[in-house]
């Protein structure tokens, strides 16, 4: 089987529309050949944020195959920067939305993965 990075926001537990659609994926993506690992969040990241903030539906975690390798990077939220940038309002620092902190992160960690 070809290894294959799915690389996403949100994952179980978390209870959000792009939750299901990662978890369908990578459930299924084994029928076809490649054996998923998943680059997500911790689910702290969810609950400490009220500009990330996603339901957590713990029952969601019996959807997610056996032996998928889930790797969790955590993100910066908004609130950490506050000290940094105080005077700049945290609408324009997180353009396009408050997740692009977990973008470095998230790309550093997948090349780690990668190799």
């Amino acid at each position: 089987m070809k290894n294959v990075l799915f690389i996403t926001y949100y994952y179980a537990p978390a209870n959000t529309a792009g939750t299901q659609r990662s978890l369908k994926f990578v459930k299924y993506l084994r029928h076809f050949g490649y054996n998923p690992i998943v680059l997500t969040v911790p689910v702290e990241d969810y609950e400490r944020s009220s500009a990330l903030y996603a339901p957590i539906d713990w029952n969601l975690e019996k959807e997610v195959p056996e032996n998928i390798e889930v790797h969790m990077v955590s993100s910066r939220q908004p609130y950490q920067f506050n000290s940094y940038f105080s005077s700049i309002p945290a609408q324009f620092l997180f353009r396009p939305d408050f997740a692009v902190s977990w973008v470095i992160p998230a790309v550093a960690h997948g090349l780690k993965i990668a190799k």
